[in-house]
């Protein structure tokens, strides 16, 4: 800290004084405010340049694109209509081939034989169809006729093929298992015995169930039994005229890797390129441009290592409704029919334009990276940024310079200035650890002497905020513990309370729907026996709702006291009687030294009593004798109840006295928890006191401690 005597009590200047004079000569902050301001505007325009660029050239390629997308949509929607086409053709034709019957020439019968798993197939090339029964239906003479009336198209499969650079293979398959494809090969080594065609997909999607229109549609990709690869095919129902027998299904195929060759061989703008999408989210088809954005390899080939028996489609990797990085995409094709989207593809952004394709319901779908379409726009950007940088870096040099000179100007001010400042960065930091009583500053500039004795009047106030708020917290403690012993004791109250009504209330509804049902066959032996089930069930209740209130008010503190003198017998009698009547398969014995008067409220006395009376009988073995007796011991009594039950384990001894607390034994019987606690706290406010012994399987003993009513009072009441 600084001394005031050592500076001869200068006169206190404002800070605002000091930093005019020192840079006021200088004049940094004009000429900075007007290079910053060029630097912005420089910087803001490049950025309203480049960001009207992005729009435009955006706005472009989405217009570019989607005409790109609808366009080749309906180039690749004409040439697969055609395919559909043939096949309307090939459907009528096929019916009214299976419908008419021919004589098979020499040559078509020599050229068939039968297989040794009852398979019936081609064995030479004539330049026509392959033919193959599988057998899974037994080859017979009906089997045989569909054979040679279906050899009836083979010049048309060889015109559809020769017709449409897209088509692979032209087929007829029908219910029995029987396939005839254009062009031949060796079925006996590419198709397997027993093969049940109408369980593939070129099947079944055009039966009733899948096409009730009845129309050619076209299937997802699927791996070819033929061997010709991964294709999808059109395909159409041939049904038996004026009837639902459905005969076969003819079909024309379309392998991928023709789609891909000869339909997305595209040229694009921006590095584009263009993918067909299935009705289901299915890549059907993708070009080597798309494989890496996609991470796919595009399944042109498939190896037959044994006989395909079942369908194989594409894996889940080229559904884009199954991948998470393909959500958007997904969600635009499914919801409308040409569109625009945004997509990240290996962490690049591109552009996805769409197009619905007419007939199977695809989507062909064109994408182009983004940072082809801004490539010409970033470009311009990085220029201006060049240039921007290079000013900036001559501005640093001047402004270098320049500062160098300030420096020494600057001395003079910091070493007036900065000790103080850095006294109140001490201050600061010894107040912020908690030591907030700090001496008074004393500094030669007026607005650091007034932050200096504001930061130490601060501290002060700190000091007392934070000795209430300890202070506080700990009150606060308190009372949320205090209420949350209060809810818990609450909320195990209600538990035990609800469960102890439960049964007599059971009972009671029990014997009140056998008054209900059976009144009039009820002998009047049986009525009293009901009755005293139902007071059994009202006295349990009663009891019940007896301790909860009494268990209220001595939580509540608000137990009323009357002391009097009260004849133990009499007392014990009435107690008696009542457990006699609540437990009538239990007896009671009263032994000695009951005739004596006790000093104290007669109400809590019964209360304590009863519940170690009901305890004794509860836990007692039916048949057993509860044993009261008493004996005095100088002014005071002691009252002791015993009985035969199993006893209570020593580590449950010292909780018995607490509330709700219910033993291993209770767990068995009804009672609320309550009985010991009250008695205890009732004994302890009459004076006396309570005192448990027990050893397992040799009975439990309770012994109550009273004060005796002394002899000259009971005298002199009655003298009076």
């Amino acid at each position: 800290m600084n001394n005031p005597a050592a500076h001869g009590r200068a006169e206190r200047l404002p800070l605002s004084s000091w930093l005019w004079q020192s840079y006021l000569r200088a004049a940094v902050v004009p000429l900075l405010v007007i290079e910053l301001s060029f630097i912005g505007v420089y910087w803001v325009s490049n950025q309203v340049t480049y960001q009207r660029n992005v729009e435009t050239v955006s706005r472009l390629s989405h217009d570019e694109l989607d005409q790109a997308a609808q366009r080749e949509a309906r180039a690749i929607g004409e040439k697969l209509n055609a395919v559909t086409d043939l096949t309307r053709v090939f459907v009528r034709q096929a019916r009214h081939a299976l419908a008419t019957p021919v004589t098979p020439s020499a040559a078509e019968q020599a050229r068939h034989a039968f297989g040794r798993d009852g398979t019936f197939y081609s064995i030479s090339d004539d330049g026509g169809a392959a033919s193959f029964f599988s057998g899974i239906v037994p080859v017979g003479p009906q089997q045989l006729e569909t054979v040679w009336r279906s050899a009836q198209l083979d010049p048309l499969m060889q015109s559809i093929k020769e017709s449409n650079p897209l088509v692979t293979q032209v087929y007829l398959n029908t219910r029995e298992s029987y396939n005839r494809i254009y062009p031949y090969f060796d079925v006996l080594t590419q198709y397997p015995a027993k093969m049940d065609i109408p369980s593939f997909n070129f099947y079944y999607e055009a039966d009733l169930a899948h096409n009730p229109q009845r129309k050619a549609v076209w299937t997802d990709a699927y791996v070819d039994p033929a061997g010709a690869g991964w294709m999808v095919s059109s395909i159409a129902p041939v049904y038996r005229a004026g009837s639902d027998f459905l005969e076969g299904v003819v079909g024309i195929d379309v392998t991928i890797d023709t789609i891909v060759h000869q339909v997305l061989n595209l040229r694009l703008p921006w590095d584009g390129y263009a993918l067909l999408v299935s009705r289901d989210g299915t890549i059907l088809a993708l070009p080597p441009l798309g494989e890496q954005d996609f991470g796919l390899k595009e399944l042109t080939r498939h190896s037959y290592a044994e006989a395909i028996r079942s369908d194989t489609f594409k894996p889940d990797d080229f559904n884009i409704g199954k991948r998470a990085d393909l959500a958007a995409l997904a969600h635009a094709l499914a919801s409308d029919e040409r569109g625009s989207v945004p997509i990240t593809l290996h962490g690049e952004r591109h552009l996805a334009s769409w197009s619905r394709i007419d007939g199977p319901d695809w989507r062909l779908v064109v994408v182009a990276p983004e940072s082809s379409i801004l490539a010409e726009a970033n470009t311009l950007r990085e220029k201006l940024t060049t240039v921007g940088w290079l000013m900036v870096a001559g501005l640093f040099v001047f402004y270098l310079g320049f500062f160098f000179y300030l420096r020494a100007r600057a001395r003079a001010m910091s070493a007036r200035v900065a000790a103080p400042l850095g006294d109140i960065e001490r201050l600061i930091t010894r107040i912020g650890a908690g030591d907030y009583a700090q001496p008074a500053p004393d500094y030669e500039v007026a607005e650091l002497q007034t932050v200096g004795t504001q930061l130490v009047a601060m501290g002060t106030r700190l000091g007392e905020a934070y000795a209430a708020v300890v202070e506080a917290e700990a009150a606060m403690r308190k009372a949320l513990d205090s209420e949350r012993r209060l809810g818990d004791m609450q909320r195990q109250f209600i538990n035990v309370v609800s469960h102890e009504f439960r049964t007599p209330l059971t009972i009671i509804d029990g014997v009140a729907q056998t008054f209900e049902r059976r009144a009039t066959r009820l002998t009047p032996e049986k009525i009293v026996e009901r009755a005293q089930s139902l007071r059994r069930a009202v006295g349990r209740l009663v009891d019940v709702m007896d301790s909860a209130l009494n268990f209220a008010r001595l939580e509540e503190n608000q137990i009323e006291r009357s002391f009097a003198p009260v004849a133990l017998r009499e007392l014990v009698d009435e107690v008696v009687g009542t457990q006699a009547s609540a437990y009538p398969e239990h007896g009671f014995t009263l032994e000695d030294g009951l005739d004596v008067t006790v000093h104290g409220d007669r109400g809590l006395l019964r209360v304590a009593l009863s519940a170690v009376c009901e305890n004794a009988a509860r836990y007692s073995p039916i048949g057993s004798t509860v044993r009261i007796g008493a004996a005095a011991r100088g002014e005071r009594v002691l009252i002791y109840v015993e009985d035969n039950g199993e006893g209570i384990p020593a580590q449950e001894l010292e909780h018995v006295f607490e509330r709700f607390y219910r033993g291993s034994a209770g767990l068995r019987a009804h009672g609320t928890g309550l009985g010991l606690y009250l008695a205890h706290h009732f004994l302890q406010l009459l004076g006396g006191g309570i005192h448990i012994s027990s050893e397992l399987g040799h009975g439990t003993r309770v012994e109550i401690e009273l004060p005796l009513e002394p002899a000259g009072r009971n005298a002199q009441r009655e003298a009076a």
